[in-house]
């Protein structure tokens, strides 16, 4: 299976932005999932914040992570790439 990682990123009002990697082993559909749950997760602790939550896999012949898709949860948007 690919590498792959759930990435976190959180911003209060203008404050810093604290970001965090988590490596999984998860398909795009699972990750999918997971990543809104993260998302919601988060939000609802803090609904002032900015939260994107993203999924990247990593591109062997490139040696680069490449973005799939992100979760914009105080938006609640997904967006695929």
């Amino acid at each position: 299976m690919e590498k792959s990682a759930i990435t976190i990123r959180v911003k209060k009002n203008f404050g810093k932005t604290k970001t965090s990697t988590i490596d999984v082993q998860y398909d795009s559909h699972m990750a999918e999932i997971k990543i809104r749950e993260i998302g919601e997760a988060i939000i609802s602790l803090n609904k002032s914040a900015s939260v994107t939550i993203g999924y990247s896999v990593f591109n062997s012949i490139s040696g680069t992570w490449m973005e799939m898709m992100s979760y914009y949860a105080d938006e609640e948007r997904l967006v695929k790439f």
